[in-house]
């Protein structure tokens, strides 16, 4: 008789992951501040807004679950990263005529070909006022651009100001704090009057309450397979959701193979202790000489592609060569020596780990939590 997987054991969905990063609707704890703050600007007419914060914040999940639950007669653009001025009209005008976002630019220019008919009118920056005017009938443009600080020149603010005097819309941008002061002087020269919102910061009750949710969401009870004293450890250990859910996410796999290899019939707990001990094993590993390295100063150490490397890395939970490949448009030896040059030049910044792939395993590579956290200013 073949073993019950562990989340078969716990009564889990199969097919859902508590610990993921991704926006789950049903299991949201705090950034309700937020949410309505922005919700109620947009019905009162206000109409532009900057969101900072640190990196982990909750700015981009505010931002989405803004979408998923949008104010009523809205219709959300939502672009991420560097765009032209040329690409953000395309996008728009594809969000625009199928009343549906798309927010990477590899879905955005994979679907472009697709979603614009044929004899779909050629929309221009000149024309895109009246295309959106007519298409919406009424509805309100929300136009938000996360990680603006990746964006490369002013650009941005010139299609904000077409979209502001020519549409009802409003427009919500979004990245970190020290990355933004060229767009605050941008709106200031401009006259635009702009509102500066950030996400709450989560209480540890909040965190606590965010591992409860997220493990009834999959079909658990209670912390389960975790004990709440340890999920209160990690909740005071951890400042932000992100960073909570990654560490509870690793545990879990830990616990899982434990569990696969055994062949045991007794669920196993995640207690203080068999965290504690799996946490000063991993931190021996990942945290060498991590202390050359002070928060605003990693980016200035690193140079290129290693730049972008790092900004790729430290935007998600992990990714693979193939992933980095495909997002920085670099062939795969190119980015496979700068990361082995980079784990060389700042050991224990960058952890390896191999993944399962379809053909053999992949290398997966990911930004240790204390970099991640120095780079916050936290």
């Amino acid at each position: 008789m073949q073993q019950q997987s562990l989340k078969e054991a716990l009564g889990w969905d199969r097919n859902k992951d508590p610990f993921t990063l991704e926006l789950v609707t049903e299991a949201v704890v705090g950034h309700r501040r937020l949410y309505n703050d922005l919700s109620e600007h947009i019905k009162n007419g206000k109409r532009m807004f900057l969101v900072t914060g640190p990196y982990g914040a909750g700015k981009s999940f505010s931002l989405t679950y803004l979408r998923n639950k949008p104010p009523k007669d809205t219709v959300f653009v939502y672009l991420t990263g560097d765009y032209t001025r040329e690409e953000v009209v395309k996008n728009i005008a594809v969000t625009v005529h199928n009343l549906s976002p798309y927010v990477t630019k590899k879905r955005f220019f994979g679907l472009l070909k697709t979603q614009m008919p044929v004899n779909a009118p050629q929309i221009t920056e000149n024309t895109l006022p009246d295309y959106v005017n007519n298409k919406l009938e009424g509805k309100k443009l929300v136009f938000v651009w996360d990680d603006i600080q990746r964006v490369k020149n002013a650009d941005i603010v010139g299609i904000s100001v077409v979209l502001l005097e020519h549409t009802d819309s409003c427009i919500i941008l979004c990245g970190l704090k020290e990355g933004v002061s060229w767009l605050e002087k941008e709106i200031s020269f401009l006259n635009r009057g702009m509102q500066e919102l950030e996400p709450e910061s989560l209480s540890k009750e909040d965190l606590k309450e965010l591992i409860k949710k997220r493990v009834e969401w999959v079909g658990g009870g209670g912390f389960k397979p975790f004990t709440e004293e340890a999920v209160t450890y990690l909740a005071t250990r951890f400042s932000g959701a992100r960073d909570l859910l990654n560490i509870c996410g690793d545990v879990f796999i830990q616990l899982e193979r434990e569990y696969n290899s055994s062949g045991a019939v007794k669920i196993p707990a995640a207690d203080m202790a068999y965290i504690e001990n799996l946490f000063k094993e991993r931190l021996e590993k990942a945290l060498v000489n991590t202390e050359a390295i002070k928060g605003e100063d990693v980016r200035k150490k690193l140079s290129g592609l290693e730049m972008q490397i790092f900004d790729a890395l430290i935007k998600n939970e992990s990714k693979t060569s193939p992933q980095l490949v495909s997002d920085l448009v670099k062939d795969r030896g190119t980015i496979a020596k700068t990361i082995e040059r980079m784990m060389a030049k700042y050991p224990g910044m960058i952890i390896l780990e191999k993944v399962d792939g379809k053909r053999r395993p992949e290398n997966s590579y990911r930004i240790v939590e204390d970099i991640k956290r120095l780079y916050a200013g936290r």
